[in-house]
């Protein structure tokens, strides 16, 4: 059982409680959950899959623990990326960690390739895929 799921069986029988709230933002466990199933299915669609190592490039707050969520859900690596990092240094964090996929809330000019998607459980709706090919995938029994 993963997080997302302990968290809806804790709190099923009270999903209009607050789960998360920051200034000018609450979120309620039900909308938590429904945000979480909306995102991961979308980031599924632009072809995170498990295992994959996932850079999150985003300011802290409940759109970052719903994008947490949704990759935990997915069964995929989480690898926070400071929004203070340079260019310099997130592409030596993609390096080193060999991130297949970097989420942002803007478009880095940096890269090249990225794919927009809309994700409408998030206050910022619009997110930016940058996705890379990883150099290594670990063998399957390194996941058992």
């Amino acid at each position: 059982m993963h997080i997302v799921e302990i968290i809806a069986k804790e709190n099923a029988h009270r999903l209009d409680h607050t789960a998360i709230a920051e200034p000018g933002r609450q979120v309620s466990y039900g909308e938590l959950l429904d945000a979480i199933n909306a995102t991961s299915e979308v980031l599924a669609n632009s072809g995170i899959r498990k295992h994959d190592r996932v850079a999150l490039f985003c300011e802290d707050g409940i759109d970052y623990i719903i994008l947490s969520l949704a990759v935990l859900k997915l069964d995929a690596v989480i690898v926070p990326v400071s929004p203070s990092y340079s260019f310099d240094d997130i592409g030596s964090v993609m390096e080193l960690i060999d991130i297949a996929s970097l989420i942002s809330a803007d478009v880095l000019q940096e890269y090249e390739s990225h794919t927009s998607v809309s994700c409408p459980g998030l206050g910022n709706t619009e997110l930016c895929i940058h996705s890379r090919k990883t150099q290594t995938d670990p063998p399957p029994e390194y996941f058992e």
